[in-house]
């Protein structure tokens, strides 16, 4: 069977990898539905089917759009372990390695974050990105999109959809959608022009646990969908973190429920560093052989500091930037050793 087979059979007729692949050999998907149980091919409409994959088609002649099916060598390679994988990805971006590349981290929480969750999910995105560690969230409004934005700064990110790929959602989060695409992919398992529904998130949170070695979560109610994604992490064996916040916030019970059912407390970057000694030690040996490397937002930040804007307050009023893309470009600035802070002020090392 080709893609556009594997295309109709998961996304139009919603076989399983399991069920697909004893169908592999078969000539195309119609013969495939012969042998379906349940009569698929009675409810086959071929004028549906072909209006489907001209979406599909006029959606891949767009440039850096394609698909991966379960059987490519560019599929993720935990993905493949789950229970139920989608049996293709549409990808979109200017770095489809990333979809291979380990480590991967997922970092996803509240859509309505405070100051406190903004903070934090930009830092410690932009701290594992610097790690060497590539940062997977859910392309949402509030923490997952602070923490792609965290992750651009200085590393990779993959923004997992659960809607069409030829659609952004929400609709104000072009800036973020573009930021990704630059500095890596983003997927989606759903058929162009299917619309973000309610339904689609738990399926888009199992792709984005999936294909991690653990998940963050960084502020999230009692009933945030981000604890669905840190549940399926357990699932499927892979570690589960979460960012303590003050006991009156809603914002913070999610989290801290999660702390107290066994999830490890991130109050520091290296809380989650020391869970992948193998491949911390691999990013610092890798650093120390090569010379280092700055984002654009480092560079910045270096010369303005050395011209004398050397506080918060000032380098918030010259850049105009948002206090988590300050706080992490710094950050990282910090871990190379560029940069120090005695008493308040940024010094140039």
């Amino acid at each position: 069977m080709t893609v556009r087979d594997v295309i109709i059979l998961s996304g139009i007729f919603k076989l399983k990898v399991s069920e697909m692949e004893p169908l592999l050999n078969e000539k195309d998907y119609l013969s495939a539905l012969k042998k379906v149980k349940g009569g698929m091919f009675e409810t086959f409409d071929e004028n549906t089917t072909v209006e489907c994959m001209k979406n599909v088609e006029n959606v891949l002649n767009n440039e850096k759009t394609f698909v991966i099916t379960y059987w490519d060598e560019a599929y993720p390679p935990l993905l493949r372990e789950i229970d139920d994988p989608p049996a293709f990805l549409f990808v979109k971006g200017e770095k489809p390695e990333v979809l291979r590349k380990d480590p991967k981290i997922a970092v996803v929480g509240s859509r309505k974050l405070t100051a406190y969750g903004k903070k934090i999910a930009g830092w410690i995105a932009g701290e594992l990105a610097s790690a060497g560690f590539l940062v997977v969230s859910g392309l949402a409004a509030g923490v997952d999109s602070e923490a792609h934005l965290g992750a651009c700064t200085s590393g990779e990110t993959i923004g997992v959809l659960g809607n069409g790929i030829d659609l952004i959602y929400p609709r104000f989060n072009t800036r973020v959608y573009e930021r990704v695409m630059a500095n890596g992919v983003i997927v989606s398992e759903f058929l162009p022009g299917t619309p973000p529904s309610r339904w689609n998130f738990p399926r888009r949170n199992r792709i984005i646990a999936g294909m991690c070695l653990g998940v963050v979560v960084i502020e999230a109610t009692e009933k945030s969908g981000s604890l669905i994604t840190a549940n399926l992490a357990a699932q499927y064996g892979r570690d589960v973190f979460a960012v303590p916040g003050p006991i009156t916030s809603d914002s913070s019970k999610g989290t801290n429920l999660l702390i107290k059912h066994g999830a490890k407390l991130v109050q520091d970057i290296n809380d989650i560093l020391e869970e992948y000694p193998t491949f911390v030690s691999s990013v610092i040996k890798n650093d120390e052989s090569t010379e280092l490397s700055f984002s654009e937002d480092e560079k910045e930040l270096l010369s303005l500091i050395a011209k004398g804007n050397d506080t918060l307050e000032k380098l918030i009023t010259v850049t105009g930037w948002e206090m988590g893309r300050l706080l992490t470009g710094l950050s990282s600035l910090e871990v190379k050793e560029k940069v120090t802070q005695v008493g308040g002020r940024y010094l140039t090392l």
